[in-house]
């Protein structure tokens, strides 16, 4: 039997990127966010391997060391021209700095891919 790719989503929300993963046949083994209303619909809809909790204090120890494939869309409303407010909160905006989250991630499980 062949082995599916394994993947590891950041920033998973309700699970549609996951959820478009799974059906073209990949196997998500690790996923995380940090809103709870989210992470109870991602656990009721597709798996209880979601995550809640903040992945800047996620530390390497808690997530997997390897997978073939990362997903994830970090927010960017802080830096998105769609965002009109983005000049009120610039530098200030936390999620600014959320794709070294996911770098750290990268760097950590080492994958074939990342999206």
């Amino acid at each position: 039997m062949k082995r599916k790719p394994t993947v590891l989503s950041l920033f998973s929300v309700a699970g549609g990127m996951d959820l478009g993963f799974i059906q073209a046949g990949f196997d998500i083994i690790w996923a995380n966010d940090f809103v709870e209303d989210c992470v109870k619909t991602y656990s009721r809809n597709i798996n209880d391997h979601i995550i809640l909790g903040d992945i800047t204090k996620i530390p390497n120890s808690q997530i997997p060391s390897s997978a073939d494939i990362v997903i994830g869309g970090f927010p960017c409303q802080g830096f998105s021209i769609a965002n009109p407010n983005r000049k009120l909160t610039g530098m200030e905006d936390q999620r600014n700095f959320l794709y070294k989250e996911m770098l750290r991630v990268i760097k950590h499980s080492q994958p074939k891919y990342f999206i």
